[in-house]
């Protein structure tokens, strides 16, 4: 588990050194849809959205959606929703950080805006659980 929010606070930390001066987004703020799920030991590539290029990694559709503390989870591809809960643990300009958990199952999430080299950005969503990392976009 602390290699999990380690690796959480260092990716909020790349997000909110690469994100200039937007405002965080929260949790709340979208619909995000999962875009890689990777193993936590690893960081191998082990799930991603239809269409992302990862050779022999299956493809699924998951979305994630959060309101006033109950986290949904929803496996498109298979029709299957998880519902958790999340509360806030701290947040600043550039990022929000997040307590998850699925049942017994209990991680981390963050938020925060990524920059990239043409000037664009894109909020995110990661969250660190159970041995897995999983990234999210709107």
């Amino acid at each position: 588990m602390k290699r999990a929010i380690t690796g959480l606070v260092v990716i909020i930390m790349m997000l909110t050194g690469c994100g200039g001066r937007s405002r965080a987004p929260k949790i709340e703020d979208y619909t995000w849809e999962m875009q890689v799920v990777q193993s936590g030991d690893e960081g191998d590539v082990i799930a991603q959205i239809p269409g992302l290029g990862y050779d022999d990694v299956p493809e699924i559709r998951m979305t994630c959606t959060a309101e006033d503390g109950k986290l949904v989870m929803e496996n498109v591809t298979e029709g299957i929703k998880y519902t958790g809960s999340y509360i806030l643990e701290d947040s600043s300009y550039g990022g929000v950080i997040y307590k998850v958990a699925f049942g017994e199952i209990e991680g981390y999430a963050g938020t925060g805006m990524t920059t990239y080299m043409d000037g664009g950005k894109e909020p995110k969503l990661n969250m660190a659980f159970d041995g897995y990392s999983l990234s999210f976009t709107p």
